[in-house]
């Protein structure tokens, strides 16, 4: 199970995106920071806003990069009746 979604992850057509598992796997990691600064009364670096940003960038950017894909399979009737 764990082969085949790796395996579809980083094939060209895979329904798995590259850029969805980076970011849910930074976002876990960063929740486990999160977590671990709150129980030991730890103030979290600064980074972790950015790096946050990031992965929540990673996991939707994808709706706004089809917006800026050319769409050659649309067929228009141009016959006239």
């Amino acid at each position: 199970m764990m082969r085949k979604s790796l395996k579809n992850m980083l094939s060209a057509h895979g329904d798995l995106s590259t850029k969805r598992a980076a970011g849910l796997g930074g976002l876990i990691v960063i929740f486990l920071c999160y977590a671990y600064c709150c129980f030991k009364g730890l103030q979290m670096p600064d980074v972790t806003e950015f790096l946050s940003a990031c992965c929540v960038t990673l996991l939707g950017i994808d709706p706004v990069a089809d917006i800026f894909k050319k769409d050659n399979t649309k067929t228009y009737n141009t016959d006239t009746e």
